[in-house]
């Protein structure tokens, strides 16, 4: 294994251990924008587990994860009641670079967003703002990840440069071509 790899291994493991900051103590809004700040984890290229959307983000999805994510109760009623949260990286280019990731109409009301690593992070029902990150095309990672009211396979829009794309995330439910989630307990690094 190269160096760039366990690092970015090291990085992805940590969004798994990592507590999201203030997505545990805000209610969901419409709205949400990253705060660059605090990555945990740079690189100069995603990790192949990353799907890349238009050069500016990238996402686990159903096409990169042959297996749905698990997803756990999440127990705070401030974000929403009856919850499952599914912890996954969101890896975001450097430079002068916007994206938009949205949740279409026929999600809303059962997958918010989450993403950063500061005590001001918000999580979102309709958009989560990405970019610009300060830097110079490098790579950087943040944790957080989906909540949903029941697992899915939920689809995202991501717009960037007027460029919409969809991507499918199996969040707790394996999407069509993936397998079920890993068991309950179970570590499969």
């Amino acid at each position: 294994m190269t160096l760039r790899r366990a690092v970015w291994l090291a990085a992805l493991l940590a969004v798994a251990v990592a507590q999201p900051a203030a997505a545990d103590t805000r209610a969901v809004t419409p709205t949400a924008t990253l705060d660059c700040t605090r990555p945990i984890g740079s690189g100069p290229v995603p990790p192949v587990s990353i799907q890349v959307l238009d050069d500016q983000v990238g996402l686990t999805t159903a096409v990169t994860n042959e297996r749905a994510m698990g997803a756990t109760r999440h127990l705070d009623p401030a974000v929403a009641p009856d919850r499952d949260l599914a912890k996954s990286a969101l890896v975001v280019r450097t430079g002068e670079g916007r994206a938009r990731i949205v949740v279409p109409r026929w999600e809303r009301g059962r997958l918010a967003l989450s993403w950063g690593n500061t005590d001001h992070d918000g999580t979102a029902s309709r958009v989560f703002e990405v970019g610009p990150c300060a830097g110079t095309g490098t790579w950087i990672i943040f944790p957080g990840g989906y909540f949903v009211t029941k697992p899915h396979c939920a689809r995202l829009l991501v717009r960037v440069d007027g460029h919409q794309r969809a991507a499918e995330v199996g969040v707790g439910k394996a999407c069509p071509g993936q397998g079920p989630p890993p068991p309950v307990g179970v570590d499969e690094a």
